[in-house]
């Protein structure tokens, strides 16, 4: 299995098709690359399509130090770098986004073209001047009630956190997948796509990828569709 090390000896997984120009999905917490599954063909007539574990979840190593959106960021670097790649776009969904904010605000635009958000809002906590807060983890008391459902019932958490994060129901095969939650053993999860609308959806990422110019930190693009039929959210693709 195609591994990179990163910067830190932590081996992180990735996987890729197609070619062209390089196209990154970061996964969300608790999942993995494979998340992006049913989408990676079609993107894949498109680009070279990467996705990759992040450190702690699916075949990536999970050390017991890490966990923080710096150092997953700094994974995402080592990425890039070990596999030279040049004009990336990344594409970040959930804590994918957060990650590829701190690259931006450490690294630069080192190696990247472009960058699209899908489902985060860049304040994760509410408060009296911001009411775009995270769904239902919005504050401290929020975050320690979250804690205590992951160590203490994570089976139903695994399936609660999957039923939140997905528009419509998927096959039971796919949803007997073990989680990618940080833990000792590899663990996989993935979202199907809704058939009916996935291509108007996939066609505005794909639209959002082949138009997208060099990032300078100004232009933005509201796009609902783009992702929408897997990730069953909106998007926020900035380009």
């Amino acid at each position: 299995m195609p591994h990179i090390t990163a910067s830190d000896g932590t081996r992180i997984y990735y996987d890729e098709q197609g070619h062209g120009r390089p196209l990154v999905l970061i996964h969300g917490w608790t999942f993995s690359g494979r998340f992006f599954h049913r989408n990676r063909e079609a993107l894949s007539e498109h680009a070279r399509v990467i996705t990759m574990d992040l450190r702690g979840h699916g075949r990536s190593d999970k050390p017991k130090h890490g966990y923080r959106i710096a150092r997953l960021a700094a994974d995402l670097r080592d990425l890039i770098g070990a596999l030279n790649l040049q004009d990336t776009t990344v594409l970040g969904w959930s804590i994918g986004c957060p990650i590829i904010w701190s690259y931006l605000e450490l690294f630069g635009q080192d190696r990247l073209r472009s960058a699209i958000f899908v489902q985060q809002t860049p304040k994760q906590y509410y408060s009296p001047t911001w009411k775009l807060g995270h769904a239902t983890c919005y504050d401290q008391a929020g975050l320690a009630y979250l804690q205590q459902q992951v160590f203490l019932d994570s089976e139903n958490f695994d399936q609660t956190n999957l039923a939140d994060c997905l528009s419509h129901e998927i096959p039971q095969d796919e949803k007997s997948l073990p989680p990618a939650r940080n833990g000792s053993k590899p663990r996989l999860r993935s979202c199907r796509h809704d058939g009916r609308s996935y291509d108007a959806g996939l066609a505005g990422c794909v639209a959002a990828f082949e138009s997208a110019v060099p990032y300078d930190g100004r232009r933005e693009r509201q796009d609902s569709s783009c992702w929408r039929p897997c990730l069953g959210g909106r998007s926020h693709a900035k380009l």
